[in-house]
């Protein structure tokens, strides 16, 4: 965007079906879109903002289940590069800002009709991330 910003951003649209069941195939967004802007605040100084949107999941056939919930997740990451002659780097991230309940779907019934992990798979709420990098 400048010489002090950049912005990278992908959007993928997926519509898939089953077709020995004339269903959708479930389990997989049909729309995500990833958005990551870098801003060099400073000499060696950068904020990395990422935005993920994840949308629109059915169920595979045979899950009655409702779709899965959208979800959008913010991370922020403050990092310093070229530490003392380039071999150290450090960072600090707080990641899913918002604390937002994220999931992704789990499997329909089995063959007797049980559904292992009924409330889907929850990904990680607020969490924090400290990095260090050493260049040989």
């Amino acid at each position: 965007m400048t010489k002090k910003s950049s912005l990278l951003a992908n959007y993928a649209f997926v519509k898939a079906s089953d077709e020995n069941n004339n269903h959708d195939a479930g389990n997989y967004p049909q729309h995500s879109v990833y958005v990551r802007s870098d801003w060099l605040l400073m000499p060696n100084w950068f904020l990395d903002t990422q935005i993920n949107w994840v949308s629109e999941r059915q169920r595979g056939f045979g899950d009655s289940r409702a779709p899965v919930d959208d979800y959008t997740t913010v991370d922020f990451t403050l990092r310093r590069k070229d530490i003392k002659k380039g071999h150290w780097n450090f960072a600090v991230s707080v990641r899913n800002l918002f604390d937002v309940d994220a999931r992704e779907p789990s499997l329909g019934p089995d063959s007797n009709g049980v559904i292992n992990i009924p409330y889907d798979l929850p990904l990680a709420g607020r969490h924090y991330w400290l990095e260090l990098r050493y260049h040989f």
